[in-house]
């Protein structure tokens, strides 16, 4: 598995289009069965308009096929306006560590 990691600059008013934005973009890319497992959202505390996205794929070659807007054309466009991409990172994924209540 891999994880892949996404720092974006934005308005931070805009949070919310650009969560309503990403959601659509990993829940289409679910539904058609791309590899995509999970997405994580997070605006920085001390600089809302950093945000970093870590979404999770079932390996580099799922995540290699879509490098396209054809998932969802209209939700990569509404997230361009409201997003730019600064950075993009590829990790793959060693381990997970959870901590559980006693």
């Amino acid at each position: 598995m891999i994880r892949v990691l996404y720092q974006l600059k934005s308005d931070p008013h805009a949070i919310d289009e650009l969560r309503a934005a990403w959601a659509e973009i990993v829940e289409a890319h679910a539904r058609a069965g791309h590899g995509a497992l999970e997405s994580l959202l997070l605006q920085d505390h001390e600089d809302p308009s950093r945000v970093l996205i870590i979404s999770r794929w079932q390996s580099i070659e799922h995540w290699n096929t879509q490098q396209n807007d054809d998932v969802h054309p209209a939700a990569f466009a509404r997230l361009r306006t409201v997003a730019t991409l600064e950075h993009k990172s590829i990790f793959d994924e060693r381990g997970v560590i959870a901590q559980t209540a006693p």
